[in-house]
């Protein structure tokens, strides 16, 4: 995870000692085992910038739809995804994350992974026409993280595109802190403060440390923390209008 880390800190200081004082990152694919935080890292870049994000996975993926979205004349018309993430984030450089690359399907409704080629290549992507709005949107200052846990089964024409750093995830020394951060994540996306969640036992934490060391997955541990979260807040009392 470090060198994940160390080479997006690299990038944004290259930013602004270019005088581009926002997050603009190249195309980087993270590659590692599942669990290892690779989702995570990039949604909080995301977070941490103000840029906002969207995640889309091509695990199951064999439609061009949800990237590319739906042009006119279609009963279901819908823009591309960056698009839609620029007008939901209110930036022109939201972090778009698609996960689990190297999942995605083949299928008769266009190729994602040909649409996704296009918008990595920013001198495509500065004029990539939208079905839907019938207009050429710019979007070539979107930051695209993306995921994989093998690269084997990527076509060179993608890898040729994204810088690609291998995720080793973090290790069982990192428990704690993985604990901690993964507690706030959860309040957080439960719109709370971290201390507003529901006290856990010293054993329910023990447990929880235990369960990262044995596995070091940290979308199990993720799990298991809402899970807890959710059995507790059941036994908190509350008051009845």
């Amino acid at each position: 995870m470090t060198a994940a880390i160390d080479r997006i800190a690299d990038q944004a200081a290259f930013s602004l000692w270019a005088g581009r004082p926002w997050l603009s990152l190249r195309p980087v694919l993270l590659v590692g085992p599942p669990g290892a935080g690779k989702t995570h890292l990039a949604r909080r870049l995301g977070a941490l910038s103000g840029c906002g994000d969207a995640v889309l996975s091509f695990a199951g993926v064999n439609s061009n739809v949800e990237l590319a979205g739906n042009p006119r004349g279609f009963r279901h018309t819908q823009p591309c995804l960056p698009a839609m993430t620029m007008l939901r984030t209110g930036t022109a450089n939201p972090v778009v994350v698609i996960d689990e690359v190297e999942k995605v399907a083949c299928g008769d409704n266009g190729d994602p992974v040909a649409t996704l080629r296009g918008m990595l290549e920013r001198s495509t992507a500065a004029r990539f026409f939208d079905g839907c709005l019938a207009v050429e949107i710019d979007l070539s200052h979107v930051n695209w993280v993306l995921t994989a846990n093998r690269i084997d089964r990527l076509p060179a024409p993608l890898l040729s595109r994204v810088d690609v750093v291998e995720v080793a995830g973090p290790g069982p020394e990192h428990a704690e802190l993985v604990l901690a951060n993964l507690w706030r994540s959860v309040a957080r996306d439960a719109g709370l403060p971290p201390s507003a969640l529901p006290h856990i036992e010293v054993a329910a934490e023990a447990s929880l440390l235990r369960l990262f060391r044995n596995t070091r997955s940290v979308r199990r541990l993720r799990r298991a923390i809402e899970t807890l979260v959710a059995v507790s807040a059941r036994h908190v009392p509350r008051t009845v209008n």
